[in-house]
C-alpha cells in the first residue's frame, strides 16, 4: 500500500542515509568500467531493488513527490544522485556532494551522542561536555591560552573544540547542534539580509587589530612615488646581532605603537603579491585590499593566516593578518592607516532555536571576562595563560554560580528568537 505524501514527507531513515554513503564511496573507490551503470554501482550492495528502493526514499524526504523538475520515483531520479562522468562511469552529482558532506556530520553526530551517553554511565567522574567550534587563528592563538587552566570554568565542564572555517565548515555544524555555540569573527551589520537568520550572534567586546606582515626583503612598492615601503625597515627597526645565548631570538620585538604605518590602497599590487584568507564576515576595508590585488591578478589565496604568514616568511608576498601574528619571526609588520576599518570583532555564534545552555554560557561569560581584563595582552605572542601574573585569579569571573543563575543569564545575553514554524510540504 503506498504511503502517504506526509508520511513520505516526515520519513527520514538512517539506513537510507547509510546506504547513499556506501553508493556514494563506491564510485570515489571503484574504476569507470565497474560503475557504466546502477547495477553496477549497486553491485554488492544488496538488492538492486532494496538499493534503489532507499535512495528513492531518501530523494523522496528532500523533494515532496510531484514536485516541479523533480522526476518520478525509480531509476530515472537517481540521476539527481549519480551522472556519466568524464570517465565514462557513474559519479556523484553536485546535490550528491552536498548530502554526503551533510550526512558526514550526522554520522558524526550520533557518534557523540553515544559517547557522550556511555561517559555518562561513568557517574561522579563524568564531566558535562561544551562543545565550541572555531577559527584555526582564534583556537590555537587565543581558546588554547584563555583555557591553558581547564578547571577555570569548573571543574564539572570538559570543553571539545572544533577547528573549522566559520561558514563552511562550523555553521553547518552549529544548525545540526553537533556544537554548542562557534567563537568566530564578527561583522557590525547585525542585521543584514543575507543572514540565516536561524544564526545569531553576540559580540564579546574585543576588536582583533590587524596588521600587514612581509618577509624582510620584499619590495612593497607605492603606487604614487614609487617607494619601498619596506626597504631598511629590516635592520633599522628588527635586526640584532646574533648571540649564543640559548633562546635569544636574532630579532627585535617591535610594539605596536612603534611599527610602520601603511595604508593598503596605496600599495601598487601590479608590482606586490597579495596573500589573501577568504573569511567569514571579512571588513569592507579588507575585501578593498583584495579586490584592488586581485584587478592586477595577483592574489594567492590561502585558509589559514598562519598559512599566509609562512608564505610571508618565504618571500611570496605580502598578508593582511591579527596582530598576534606580528611578534613571529623573520618577518616585518606594518600597522595599517585607519586600523578601525580592518579590526575584526569576536563573536560567539549560537542557534536561536535553542539559545545556549547554562554550561555553554559558563564558558562564553568566562571568555568574555578573559577579554575584557587582558583586552592589551591577549595581541601579543603569548596570550595570558596558567602561570602567568593574574591568570585566573584576577579575571571577574565566579564559575561557582549555581546552574539556575546561569541560564538566567543566558536567557537574558543570548535569547532565543520567536522563529516562524517550518511549512509542511504539500
Amino acid at each position: 500500500m503506498p504511503k502517504s505524501d506526509s508520511q513520505l514527507d516526515d520519513t527520514f531513515r538512517f539506513d537510507d542515509a547509510s546506504k547513499f554513503l556506501q553508493v556514494y564511496l563506491k564510485t570515489q573507490d571503484v574504476p569507470a568500467e565497474k560503475r557504466e551503470n546502477f547495477k553496477d554501482l549497486f553491485q554488492g550492495l544488496g538488492a538492486h531493488s532494496t538499493t534503489l528502493g532507499q535512495l528513492t526514499r531518501l530523494l523522496e524526504f528532500l523533494f515532496p513527490p510531484g514536485k516541479p523538475g523533480v522526476p518520478a520515483p525509480g531509476e530515472t531520479s537517481m540521476a539527481l544522485l549519480f551522472r556519466v562522468q568524464a570517465d565514462g562511469g557513474l559519479g556523484p552529482t553536485k546535490l550528491s556532494q552536498l548530502l554526503y558532506q551533510r550526512l558526514q556530520i550526522l554520522g558524526t553526530f550520533c557518534s557523540d551522542i553515544r559517547g557522550e551517553a556511555t561517559d555518562l554511565l561513568g557517574g561522579d567522574r563524568y564531566r558535562r561536555v561544551v562543545r565550541v567550534g572555531a577559527p584555526q587563528t582564534i583556537a590555537i592563538r587565543l581558546l588554547a591560552f584563555a583555557f591553558s587552566d581547564p578547571d577555570v570554568i569548573g571543574s564539572d565542564i570538559r570543553l571539545d573544540v572544533e577547528i573549522g572555517n566559520s561558514h563552511d565548515d562550523l555553521i553547518p555544524r552549529l544548525r545540526l547542534g553537533q556544537i554548542d555555540f562557534a567563537i568566530a569573527y564578527g561583522h557590525p551589520e547585525r542585521d543584514r539580509p543575507d543572514r540565516d537568520p536561524r544564526i545569531q550572534f553576540a559580540d564579546l567586546g574585543y576588536r582583533l587589530r590587524m596588521v600587514m606582515i612581509a618577509h624582510p626583503k620584499a619590495k612593497i612598492q607605492l603606487r604614487d612615488s614609487g617607494r619601498d615601503a619596506n626597504q631598511g625597515y629590516w635592520e633599522k627597526a628588527y635586526a640584532m646581532k646574533s648571540t649564543k645565548a640559548k633562546g635569544r631570538p636574532n630579532q627585535r620585538e617591535v610594539l605596536y605603537k612603534d611599527m610602520r604605518q601603511i595604508a593598503p590602497a596605496d600599495v601598487d599590487f601590479s608590482a606586490t603579491t597579495l596573500i589573501a584568507v577568504p573569511s567569514w564576515n571579512q571588513p569592507a576595508a579588507i575585501q578593498d585590499v583584495v579586490d584592488r590585488a586581485r584587478r592586477h591578478n595577483n592574489v594567492t589565496e590561502v585558509k589559514w593566516y598562519d598559512e599566509a604568514l609562512a608564505l610571508c616568511r618565504m618571500g611570496v608576498g605580502i598578508a593582511v593578518v591579527p596582530e598576534v601574528l606580528a611578534a613571529r619571526r623573520l618577518v616585518t609588520t606594518f600597522r595599517l592607516e585607519n586600523p578601525e576599518a580592518y579590526a575584526r570583532p569576536i563573536a560567539v555564534y549560537y542557534d536561536a532555536r535553542r539559545g545556549l545552555s547554562a554550561d555553554a554560557c559558563r564558558v562564553v561569560e568566562f571568555l568574555r571576562s578573559y577579554l575584557q581584563h587582558f583586552s592589551t595582552e591577549v595581541s601579543s605572542k603569548y596570550p595570558p595563560a596558567l602561570g602567568d601574573d593574574g591568570y585566573p585569579e584576577k579575571i571577574p569571573y565566579d564559575s561557582t554560580l549555581p546552574d539556575d543563575a546561569w541560564e538566567k543569564l543566558s536567557i537574558e545575553k543570548y535569547p532565543t528568537l520567536p522563529l516562524e514554524p517550518t511549512k509542511r510540504r504539500q
